[in-house]
């Protein structure tokens, strides 16, 4: 059984997490890694969340 009772609630909290990274891309003082890897932590998700069956 999943965690959730629908697939829909990760995915937004992963869309959140995706436009809150997208904000703070201009910003010179963010490294730059730190901002890949926060795109990396919300899109693995969210993609993942697309390939499970339930």
């Amino acid at each position: 059984m999943p965690h959730w009772p629908s697939l829909m609630i990760p995915r937004l909290v992963a869309i959140l997490g995706i436009i809150s990274v997208l904000i703070t891309i201009k910003d010179k003082k963010i490294n730059s890694m730190l901002k890949l890897g926060g795109m990396m932590i919300n899109i693995l998700p969210l993609l993942g969340s697309f390939i499970t069956k339930y």
